[in-house]
């Protein structure tokens, strides 16, 4: 299994999104950022699990939670780095 590191900009967003769905459903918050989570442990159990954005910035992936996120991340070595979690209706190719 590969070490995750999770970068800063990641961890904002993962405040972020809690924040936001908390608004109005602090229970669905948090059932999301358990989803977020267990989608973490399965990139870093299996890399390769998510799709390839060579065409957007060579090396990310892109792994889909609950049809409404993406987790980018990119593996090097032993290590996924969690580059950002972000809404799939945002502009993300400007944001990674």
């Amino acid at each position: 299994m590969a070490r995750l590191f999770i970068t800063p900009q990641a961890k904002i967003d993962l405040g972020d999104i809690w924040s936001y769905i908390a608004q109005d459903n602090p229970a669905a918050a948090d059932e999301l950022l358990g989803q977020i989570d267990t989608a973490f442990g399965l990139i870093a159990a299996t890399p390769d699990i998510g799709f390839r954005l060579d065409m957007i910035r060579p090396g990310i992936r892109c792994k889909p939670v609950k049809r409404n996120y993406l987790i980018f991340y990119d593996h090097r070595e032993e290590t996924v780095r969690i580059l950002r979690i972000l809404h799939a209706a945002r502009n993300y190719e400007d944001m990674l």
